[in-house]
């Protein structure tokens, strides 16, 4: 299993440092901000927008499908306890306990 992970993601260790000790998907949440914030904005870009963010909200859903199957228990517990986009649970840094799951 651990060989089938590090072709599909690149490694084969749920990484639970850096930014993703306080959100899951933290290109996400930034490009998410970017393309809703953005000043000029105008009926179709709006739109695009919309689509845009619609989609990588629902690839995150299909992503931690994938992430939950592969890294099982350890992820549920990543899950728990670091929120999908908006970092709401602040910790201490360095030393959280989910920094290596």
């Amino acid at each position: 299993m651990k060989k089938k992970s590090k072709e599909l993601f690149g490694y084969d260790k749920l990484v639970a440092n850096g930014m993703f000790r306080f959100v899951r998907h933290p290109m996400y949440f930034g490009v998410s901000l970017v393309f809703l914030f953005n000043p000029s904005i105008s009926t179709f870009t709006l739109t695009d927008r919309f689509c845009a963010v619609s989609y990588l909200i629902i690839g995150t859903f299909f992503e931690e499908k994938r992430m939950l199957r592969i890294f099982g228990a350890k992820d549920k517990l990543y899950k728990e306890n670091v929120p999908r986009f908006i970092p709401y649970k602040f910790t201490n840094s360095p030393g959280h306990k989910y920094t290596n799951v």
